[in-house]
């Protein structure tokens, strides 16, 4: 349990410093994303776009996790 919560954060932190990479890379590239991003019609308001931005990754981490651990004896290449 304890190789899954640690691999779970491992893969959380990783997936969110990448996104936020990529968003913040793309907001530079493409300045009307900005824009469209911060309609909170279509998002949200800011404080719960924020939580779910940054606790999706996490949460697929843990997902992402258990399944590995579950699956990586079953399946050999």
């Amino acid at each position: 349990m304890k190789k899954i919560i640690i691999s779970g954060l491992l893969a959380g932190v990783a997936m969110l410093v990448v996104g936020l990479a990529a968003g913040y890379l793309l907001m530079l590239i493409f300045p009307s994303l900005a824009a469209e991003y911060s309609n909170t019609a279509s998002f949200g308001p800011g404080r719960i776009r924020s939580c779910r931005s940054i606790a999706c990754p996490f949460l697929i981490g843990f997902i992402l996790a258990w399944v590995w651990n579950k699956v990586k004896g079953v399946v050999e290449a």
